[in-house]
Order: C-alpha cells, then structure tokens, then sequence
C-alpha cells in the first residue's frame, strides 16, 4: 500500500527510482591525490610567487622593476604559466578535498571549495597585470608614446597592482585554511598561523 502511494504521488515507483550516486573512493586513496596535488601547486606556485616575482619586482623603483622584468622576459612568461597551472590543479585538490571531508561535514567541504574558486579566480585574472607589465616592458612603442620614465612608471603600476591581487587571494587562500578548522575539535582552538594568513595580508592592504 505504501508503495502503491508513493507511486501515485511522484509517479515513478521506488523500484524505478535511481539510487544517488555515492563516494566510492576509498579516503586513503582521496589523500594520497591530495597529497600529489598539493605538491604540484606548492613547486608551481612556489617558483611563481616566491622566485619569480620578488626577481622582477622592486617596489617604489619604476627604473630597477623596468629593468628585471626586460632582463628576465622569458623567465616571468615561464612563471605567469606556472602559476596558471598551479591555479588550475589547486582547484582540482579542493575537489579532492571536498570527496575526502564531505564525509564528515558536508558545509564545511562546500565552503571550502567556495572559498578556492575566489582564490584561484583572483590568481588567473591577476596575472594579466603581470603579462601587461611584461608587454609594455618589451614593446618599444609604449616607450614612445609615454617616454621611458612613463614606460617604467606604468609597468610599477601593473606590477603594484599585480601584488595587491595576490594580496587579496591570500585572504581567501587564509580562509580555505580556516575553515577546516569549523567546527574545531574538541579542546582545540583553530591555529594561530591560519589566523595570520587572513589577517596578515588585509594588513598590508591597509598600509598600501
């Protein structure tokens, strides 16, 4: 009778209905993914945003942030490249991660995912300042049409603005952090060092 009800009400029976998908990865495996993808964006991004950039980017010296950037072309189109790819595969390792901890608390995983689709959104778009910097620094017409001083002027801009970019992701990337920490476990307060990936760069964004 019970069936013959839900039949009459949804008109599909529940022999008829399809089961929901499930998770059928087991969470060793889903972490030693993680674990791969997370060291694939750490290389990547560590060459980007932590050789790559500081070489190139002198701030308050339009003349020297000029000069590196012309010197070393090749080497920042190799790195806007690596942090486009570690962008992506940071995205893929939040999907990971979501498989992993939707098993314990499923808002929390969403969050999470949330919170790296803005990063990494931030990321790709930021790196076309970096790219312009680079265009401006190697075609001779933008010398000019604004003279040299301009030319450099404006490539410190880009690059200015290409920082405070990251900035901002870095809040988010801070609070992807957090989250994994709601609700904290039993006794344990969330890390002070997540906390200072949040509040660190919001900081300087204030200083800037």
């Amino acid at each position: 009778m019970a069936v013959l009800q839900d039949t009459v009400k949804t008109g599909i029976s529940k022999s008829q209905a399809k089961p929901e998908p499930a998770i059928t990865s087991s969470p060793k495996r889903l972490a030693r993914i993680a674990g791969v993808l997370y060291l694939i964006v750490g290389i990547f991004g560590g060459f980007a945003l932590a050789y790559v950039s500081p070489l190139v980017y002198v701030p308050g010296d339009a003349t020297a942030t000029a000069a590196k950037v012309a010197a070393n072309a090749d080497l920042v189109r190799v790195g806007v490249l690596a942090d486009l790819l570690q962008a992506t595969v940071f995205v893929f390792l939040a999907m990971t991660l979501y498989l992993l901890l939707a098993r314990v608390h499923r808002n929390v995983a969403t969050a999470m995912v949330i919170l790296v689709a803005i990063a990494t959104t931030i990321m790709c778009l930021d790196k076309v300042f970096q790219f312009a910097a680079l265009r401006v620094t190697t075609d001779p017409s933008y010398a000019s049409a604004l003279g040299v001083a301009g030319s450099n002027a404006l490539v410190l801009l880009l690059l200015d603005i290409h920082n405070y970019g990251y900035l901002i992701a870095q809040i988010f990337f801070g609070l992807w952090l957090h989250v994994q920490d709601v609700p904290p476990r039993a006794g344990r307060r969330p890390h002070r060092r997540r906390h200072l990936l949040c509040v660190g760069p919001a900081r300087r964004l204030r200083v800037a």
